[in-house]
């Protein structure tokens, strides 16, 4: 039995500030730059649709999260949930989360990695 469809996206969600693919992101990794301040970052790997991210980044406003998805699908879901609750400290990337860590996360740059 496959998965569910996915429920549309709100055309008028910006998700500009909460939705990445990896190849755009900037090299080498910057936390600060992505997320807009210090703080201690997470990782979650296999996102889906942002459940742990949605519920995380509420709370947890001192941390960041991350959330790496490899289906492009399920991390815009995911960045658009985080978008409509206004989470300025969690972010969907789509990509390939062994190539993200091997190339491109620094391990020191981490607090936490959440595999589900």
């Amino acid at each position: 039995m496959g998965r569910r469809a996915l429920p549309k996206i709100d055309s008028t969600l910006d998700l500009s500030g909460h939705f990445r693919e990896a190849e755009a992101l900037p090299d080498p990794f910057d936390p600060i730059g992505l997320f807009g301040r210090t703080a201690p970052l997470e990782v979650e790997v296999g996102s889906g649709k942002g459940l742990f991210l949605a519920v995380a980044s509420r709370a947890h406003p001192e941390r960041d999260f991350l959330g790496i998805e490899v289906s492009f699908k399920y991390a815009r879901f995911a960045a658009a949930r985080l978008a409509k609750l206004q989470a300025p400290n969690a972010k969907a990337v789509c990509g390939d989360a062994l190539a993200l860590f091997s190339k491109w996360i620094p391990d020191s740059t981490l607090s936490a990695v959440h595999v589900y």
